[in-house]
């Protein structure tokens, strides 16, 4: 069953609705009969929550989704994501890892990798035309096959008839445009997890820089969960190749916050062995190295901490023939001097500059 707020009538979900705890409902913005948001919700059974929206959402018994479009109630679904049950109407394309999409809760079978991989560059244009020879190039590099178009314009083709809405009743979904001799996506009829992982990532820093802290480290491994592996995974083509890489620096960036954040937040025993697995992969990294000193010093590990000084300056100087950064030579002196000031939140803007 789906509940409305706006008018206080339970309705039926459909077929498409798991017999879970999880309800779809709309807040007060929304009006009418049969609309609302998708929902994350923590139910019990199939008995609906008791109390007021604003109450509710307060005690975190129903949140609204970001990007969720409202819809038709009958027409919301469940689909696991994170391993909670996750709402939402519309649809859904994840490229945080393998390339998928949903409608309405049932994922879409989106052909090919490379047929995958178009759609990618599409969704990630943000509505901007995609010329036929960036696609080719994306696609095979320097080296495309005879048929290269022709094969283009069939991945095309076989994506408009997976993404399009056939039903007059239904409401429409997104549409691969043609636009000169290429193509575009229509912006705003779809939900994407890069924009709603930056959306998020706005958030945490705009929080953090409110002084935040808290708030901020939630909203941090909020955009992390988003994540479900290595982007565009099995995605071939130069172009899959290097938006792997952008994306996968804008995780590091992100995680390295979240890391920072836990550690002046209180959090720093349990962020230490994810900071060592890290700065065993980026043995150069000097931010992770001077994160991990702060959390193994307010861990009372001071000798530790300056240890992986000593380790990180010889490392740079050995492999690198260059000196640690100023801002992990002033962590260093600073817990030399054993600085009570390590202990406070302030230390959030230090690490995080």
């Amino acid at each position: 069953m789906v509940t409305d707020y706006s008018v206080g009538n339970w309705l039926p979900a459909g077929p498409l609705m798991p017999p879970l705890g999880v309800l779809g409902c709309s807040g007060p913005a929304l009006r009418g009969p049969g609309r609302g948001y998708g929902c994350d919700a923590v139910g019990r059974g199939h008995a609906p929550p008791d109390g007021p929206w604003s109450q509710l959402c307060a005690e975190g018994a129903v949140r609204p989704l970001s990007g969720c479009r409202p819809g038709p109630a009958s027409f919301w679904a469940g689909a696991k994501f994170n391993g909670k049950a996750r709402m939402f109407f519309g649809v859904r394309f994840e490229l945080l890892g393998p390339v998928r999409g949903w409608r309405d809760g049932r994922e879409l079978q989106l052909g090919s990798p490379q047929q995958r991989t178009l759609l990618a560059m599409l969704l990630l244009a943000g509505g901007r035309q995609v010329p036929l020879e960036t696609i080719l190039d994306g696609l095979w590099g320097q080296d495309p096959p005879k048929a290269a178009v022709g094969t283009v314009r069939t991945y095309a083709s076989r994506l408009r008839g997976c993404l399009e809405t056939r039903s007059a009743a239904e409401q429409p979904d997104m549409l691969i445009a043609s636009v000169g001799d290429g193509y575009a996506v229509e912006p705003g009829g779809f939900v994407l997890d890069v924009e709603e992982f930056r959306s998020r990532l706005a958030e945490a820093r705009a929080a953090r820089a409110g002084g935040e802290t808290a708030r901020a480290a939630r909203l941090m491994r909020d955009a992390l969960a988003l994540w479900q592996g290595v982007p565009l995974a099995g995605m071939p083509g130069p172009y899959a190749d290097s938006r792997r890489l952008h994306l996968g620096d804008l995780c590091m960036a992100a995680l390295e916050e979240k890391l920072a954040l836990d550690v002046v937040t209180g959090a720093h025993a349990a962020a230490i062995p994810e900071l060592r697995a890290l700065l065993r992969n980026h043995p150069f990294h000097e931010g992770l190295a001077e994160t991990l000193m702060l959390a193994l010093y307010k861990s009372s590990r001071q000798a530790e901490a300056l240890a992986l000084f000593r380790d990180m300056r010889h490392r740079l100087r050995d492999d690198l023939g260059v000196d640690p950064g100023p801002s992990i030579r002033e962590m260093h002196q600073r817990i030399l001097r054993a600085d009570s000031e390590l202990y406070g939140p302030a230390e959030a803007g230090a690490l995080l500059r």
